[in-house]
């Protein structure tokens, strides 16, 4: 049997004809007809027709033989028809040509094309069948939209079976049970008066003023056979009340008849009929009409039946319920307000410019020259078979057109070096386990974008084999080096935007902030916008079901199941999933997780282009688009395209650098998505992406404490960063990030350590933990950082390593360090600029050296951001609670912090923070800094101490309690005491104006006359010149001893007190064996340490932090004739250590920067000097001194004393040292 595949082309215009059916004929067949749609109608009209001339050619001959009639003329109502008569059959390679010579006021050209293949109906010689073909040999007509309506149509929503429902009684709960057409309850032999059904999901539907629902509750009582088998006829229910309520039902409700409700209840109102009694045999529907007078966010739905009256023995009555749902009625949508213009109130977010496409040129299907894939001639007299091996002849291009491709399908498709496959602008079905590119790939051009539909399925099983070609692995399109692939499909934009006023579950459309194009019938992701994406699910893929004429709003063929907030703190992310260029694994891909993947080793230039079902799961280089070891690539791109339903990976860049990802969307996807794979990638740029509903591969990583988890790579977890799955990560962070969004996973951004490269870049000699950013900017991530208390949206941390000897990669979630420089060794500070986090653990958590951020912005986030080393966080926004109707609730513990002071060694200044709606939850907390908060302290342990490391200016707080701007958790722990912060504005502790020191609880910080003990429980006091906050160390042989620490250590062992003027006694610190030692110091005060019995014979004092003009007088007490040693001695260069020498007063010891000490017979001063000073950490004008403990420097003091008792001096009783 033989099949006729027709091909159109309408010369020098190139418009195209839109061919409408075919037949499959056999020998003797004589009837070929060919009807032309309306949009050549108007090139090929009647008044055209009679002038046509026909010619053909018949395999090369200009006579085709058997042909006995050439050309009817007839007419339909969709224009004229031409008939081609007596048809002879002929041979799988007949090629027949036809040319209509068109007669107009410009001449025109109309070439049909037809080859003769191998059919796949079976017909008896003699007999004709009429088929229709899948491929059309067309360019795509053009795309009408469907009318856009503001008409709103009823929507029910019902809470049937028995899953959904309980009931309560006084005495608890119990589950329905499955009726026939619903569920019923029973009662309990007590029968109270009242009980209740309740349901257990949320109606997915949200009530709002304006409009009008209708509750049904279809139900019956079984009177005459109750719960026990036993005859009931005295019962009967006098009233339901219906109660919605955003809290599900449980112990303890009561909502009285005529009393006030005592719940948290929306709305509830009575039902009727009442009384009602007596055995029904059928449901009775009881309705109930109303409206709301505020929005009720998916409520609760529950009623409440009250008997009238309640005995004890009475027998449980069993009662039946059928669908119950609540049905909005139809209405006609009237734009709401306020709608959302941006995507912040506070911070610069980006948005993605807007193409304007170039004029038409450069069209690859268009150049002249071309061989078509079903001419026999293009590859020597034969085309390729279905499910053939196909390779293209060389230094050829081969033309594929609508109706080229058989169904069927091939085995592999193989493009020499020399050659090109140039897909036509037709609507293009293509299926194949591999295609192997040498030469080049083309489906239009950057400055030709198609119009059609183009779909290439790839099929085959899960395998490890070299399938497609060296290093290719299978399923899938390769290049080699050589290897160019271009595809190029329609433009729609944006490709992602943001919701511009809040869609609640029940509506069917959506306002967005931006116009798009999209059409119907496509695939939109709407994002959840709550915290917990993996948990709760509530992201959405609808279907387009129309746009408006702006392009603002787009009505969906279904209905919002939840709801999605966009209000001015932020909006839910709104992304096109659909593309009209389809890569997509076959349909056995969801089972095995092994679809389809890219590899460009070449050059890969791509636009308007969708992968689904792509990526095979932990297979090395299997990715759905994937840029592998090219070096600098700058000429290749992927724009507006996207990755929907992945198994491994969105977009991966590997040993690549200067590629440009723009405007691209990447949904549902397994591992980390947006992918800088092995350390080297860098000075690539990544502009305006999307990626949301990503998935670990694994149980998420966690860990107990700061140290997380240690994972290593294996069969089921090839790569074991990906337990910590990310929309966007880099594993080498020096590249761009510009207004990305980041919806879900693990994280948003990830930025791990690397000590050095891995995989094929192992033997490159960097450190790509070393690296900065090079650029972050206006990005934004929410609804993450839950799977761990030290995860965040956006988390610098972790280590990705082999360790010494090995090469099983393994990974850490935990907390490792980061020191970034440039390459020339000066530090680099990790900057993110415009960054916007909400619903988030914590905002931002940096394991880091040096971090500036710089314009913040963070909403409903359990903290808002945790920073490590040098860091400066400036021009903030950091809001408690936002107005999303589902509120947010944090892991720590369900409450929202600003930000917390860390207790040693990590210097944070915060400028310009404006801190919103801390509000106390009334709650009663032993620990303070659980409830809302601004500022909180760290207080946990006697090990770790914080020095003089954090400072604040011009802090803002807005509708926010006073009381909640600072929580110190006062306990005995070295961290509590010696909790403290400089406040150079005083608006943090509300003494705008008024430089302000703020230490803790204890006395120990009251230097002055001006301090006083404020309602957060810590000491504020005038910050004037001299006034600082200073660190030392003192060691002790045998008792405090350098680097050796422990909790258990918590006890004391000596005080350190202020002394001089104006201090009075009393004003002491317990000294602990674990190391180090911070308070106040000013002109005028001083520190004397003393210890129970008697002062140490030897001891070494270590200057930490002096801030630079400050000065620590240290006094210790000796008995009277004792004398010492005193050496400056230097760690690291013993010739530069000196003794110190004896002054004559105090006086002397003050002007002499730590060269000289003073013993008046009863106290040794020393003061304690840095002798390397190192510049601080300054922004804003607030300065942070460095800590010179590991500076080598250290006062090494030996006492001769009369008497000496286990290295102790014996002492009589001591009194504080005059004021000086």
């Amino acid at each position: 049997m033989l099949a006729l595949c027709l091909l159109a082309f309408v010369g020098q215009t190139h418009a195209a004809a839109v061919l409408v059916g075919t037949q499959t004929i056999g020998p003797a067949v004589n009837l070929i007809s060919l009807q032309w749609a309306t949009n050549v109608t108007t090139l090929v009209n009647s008044s055209q027709a009679d002038a046509a001339v026909l010619k053909i050619v018949y395999n090369g001959d200009a006579t085709p033989p058997g042909l006995s009639s050439v050309l009817s003329i007839g007419s339909s109502a969709s224009g004229p028809t031409y008939t081609l008569a007596s048809f002879p059959g002929g041979a799988a390679s007949d090629f027949y040509s036809v040319t209509f010579l068109l007669k107009s006021a410009s001449y025109a050209f109309l070439n049909v094309s037809a080859r003769v293949i191998a059919g796949n109906v079976v017909l008896p010689t003699g007999t004709a069948s009429t088929k229709k073909y899948t491929g059309v040999c067309q360019a795509p007509a053009p795309y009408v939209a469907p009318a856009f309506s503001n008409a709103v149509a009823a929507l029910t929503v019902a809470l049937s079976g028995a899953t959904n429902w309980k009931r309560w009684m006084e005495w608890g709960s119990e589950a329905a049970v499955a009726a026939t057409g619903g569920f019923s309850v029973n009662t309990t032999s007590w029968n109270p008066q009242t009980f209740w059904i309740a349901s257990e999901s949320r109606l997915q539907l949200t009530l709002r003023p304006g409009l009008t629902y209708r509750l049904t509750l279809p139900w019956r009582q079984d009177l005459a056979n109750n719960y026990n088998g036993v005859p009931v006829s005295n019962s009967s229910i006098s009233s339901i009340i219906a109660v919605l309520s955003s809290a599900r039902l449980g112990p303890g409700w009561s909502i009285p008849v005529d009393a006030h409700l005592s719940a948290p209840t929306e709305f509830y109102a009575a039902m009727g009929p009442t009384p009602l009694g007596g055995n029904l045999a059928t449901l009775t529907t009881t309705t109930l009409q109303f409206t709301v007078s505020k929005v009720i966010n998916s409520p609760f739905l529950s009623f409440r039946f009250l008997m009238p009256s309640s005995g004890s023995g009475a027998s449980p009555d069993r009662f039946f319920f059928g669908a119950i749902s609540v049905q909005r009625l139809a209405y006609t949508a009237a734009t709401p307000s306020p709608l959302q213009t941006g995507a912040s109130e506070f911070v610069t977010i980006p948005e993605a410019p807007t193409v304007v496409l170039p004029p038409v040129s450069n069209c690859p299907h268009l150049q002249t020259g071309l061989l078509r894939w079903e001419d026999p001639a293009s590859w020597g007299g034969a085309v390729p078979a279905a499910n053939s091996a196909v390779v293209l002849p060389s230094n050829s291009k081969i033309l594929v057109s609508g109706c080229s491709f058989l169904p069927e399908g091939y085995s592999s498709i193989t493009i020499p070096a020399t050659s090109e496959l140039i897909f036509n602008n037709h609507d293009i079905s293509l299926t194949t386990p591999s295609i192997y590119v040498q030469g080049a790939l083309r489906m239009g051009s950057e400055t030709c974008r198609l119009s059609s539909k183009i779909t290439i399925t790839f099929t085959g099983p899960a395998t490890t084999a070299d399938v497609i070609g060296p290093n290719c692995g299978a399923k899938g399109v390769c290049t080699s080096t050589s290897g160019i692939i271009d595809m190029h499909g329609q433009l729609y934009q944006k490709s992602w935007t943001r919701l511009a006023f809040t869609a609640f579950s029940g509506d069917e459309r959506a306002y967005l902030q931006q116009p798009v194009n999209w059409r119907a019938g496509q695939l939109v992701a709407v994002t959840t916008t709550v915290f917990q994406d993996e948990v709760e699910l509530q992201n959405e893929v609808l279907t387009v079901a129309a746009v408006s004429s702006d392009g603002k709003i787009v009505r969906f063929t279904t209905a919002f199941k939840y709801t999605h907030y966009a209000g001015p703190e932020y909006q839910a992310e709104v992304a096109l999933l659909s593309r009209d260029i389809l890569l997509q694994g076959d349909a056995s891909s969801e089972a095995s997780q092994f679809g389809g993947h890219l590899l460009v080793r070449g050059q890969g230039r791509f636009s308007g282009i969708q992968g689904y079902r792509m990526g095979q799961k932990n297979m090395l280089a299997r990715y759905p688009f994937h840029y592998h070891m090219i070096g600098a690539a700058p000429t290749s791109w992927i724009k507006d395209s996207s990755v929907y339903r992945s198994f491994f990976r969105c977009y991966t860049i590997h040993g690549t650098h200067q590629v440009l990802l723009d405007r691209n969307v990447a949904y549902d996807v397994i591992g980390n998505c947006y992918y800088l794979e092995d350390g080297v990638e860098e000075n690539n740029t990544l502009s305006y992406n999307f990626g949301g509903f990503v998935h670990t591969i694994g149980t998420p990583a966690a860990g107990a404490s700061q140290v997380g988890e240690v994972f290593t790579s294996s069969s089921t977890l090839l790569i074991p960063s990906d337990r910590t799955a990310a929309p966007f990560y880099a594993t080498n962070a020096y590249n761009s990030w510009i207004g990305n969004a980041a919806s879900g996973g693990w994280t948003g951004f990830s930025f791990p350590n690397l000590p050095k490269p891995i995989g094929a870049y192992a033997s490159v000699v960097m450190q790509p933990q070393l690296r900065p950013l090079r650029l972050f900017e206006g990005n934004t991530a929410h609804s993450s950082g839950y799977y761990w208390g030290d995860a965040g949206c956006i988390y610098s941390g972790g280590q990705l390593w082999y360790p010494d000897g090995s090469t099983v990669l393994n990974y850490s979630n935990g907390r490792y360090s980061r020191s970034t420089q440039l390459p020339d060794g000066s530090p680099s500070w990790m900057r993110f600029s415009n960054t916007k986090v909400f619903l988030c653990n914590k905002g931002i958590n940096h394991w880091g050296e040096r971090a500036e951020i710089v314009s913040y912005e963070a909403h409903d986030i359990g903290r808002a951001a945790t920073t490590f080393g040098e860091s400066w966080v400036t021009k903030a926004l950091i809001n408690a609670v936002s107005g999303n109707p589902v509120k947010f609730v944090g892991l720590w513990p369900g409450t929202s912090q600003g930000f917390q002071f860390y207790d040693t060694s990590v210097k944070t200044i915060l400028t310009n923070v404006t801190f919103r709606n801390f509000k106390s939850t009334g709650l009663n907390y032993t620990d303070p800094t659980q409830n809302n908060c601004g500022i909180i302290s760290m207080t946990h342990s006697d090990v770790f101490k914080p020095q003089g490391i954090s400072a604040v200016k011009n802090i803002v707080w807005q509708n926010t309690d006073q009381k909640q701007q600072i929580c110190h958790y006062a306990r005995e722990t070295g961290s509590s005491r010696y909790y403290n912060f400089i406040d150079y504005a005083g608006t943090a502790v509300s003494r705008n104006g008024i430089a302000t020191m703020v230490g803790s609880h204890l006395s120990w910080w009251q230097i002055s006359s001006d301090c006083y003990l404020s309602m957060w429980n810590v000491w504020v006091c005038n910050k004037v010149a001299g006034t600082e906050v200073a660190h030392i160390k003192i060691f002790i042989p045998g008792l405090i001893t350098k680097g050796v620490t422990s909790d258990s250590f918590n006890y004391e062992v000596a005080r350190m007190h202020l002394f001089g003027s104006p201090v009075s006694p009393g004003r002491s610190v317990m000294v602990t064996r674990n190391e180090g030692i911070t308070g106040p110091v000013s002109f005028s005060v001083g520190w004397f340490f003393s210890m129970p019995n008697g002062s140490p014979s030897s001891l070494t004092v270590v200057p930490g932090i002096i801030p630079n003009g400050a000065r620590l007088l240290l006094a210790i007490p000796y008995p009277a004739a004792t004398t010492f040693t005193v050496k400056a001695n230097y760690e690291w260069y013993s010739p530069n250590s000196f003794n110190l020498s004896p002054a004559a007063s105090v006086a002397e010891v003050l002007n002499n920067n730590g060269t000289k000490y003073f013993f008046d017979g009863s106290n040794l001063y020393l003061n304690v000097a840095e002798r390397n000073y190192i510049a601080p950490f300054v922004r804003d004008g607030v300065p942070l001194y460095q800590d010179h403990v590991w500076s080598g420097w250290s006062y090494i003091i030996t006492a001769a004393c009369p008497t000496i008792s286990n290295g102790y001096c014996a002492l009589t009783p001591f009194a504080l040292p005059p004021a000086f």
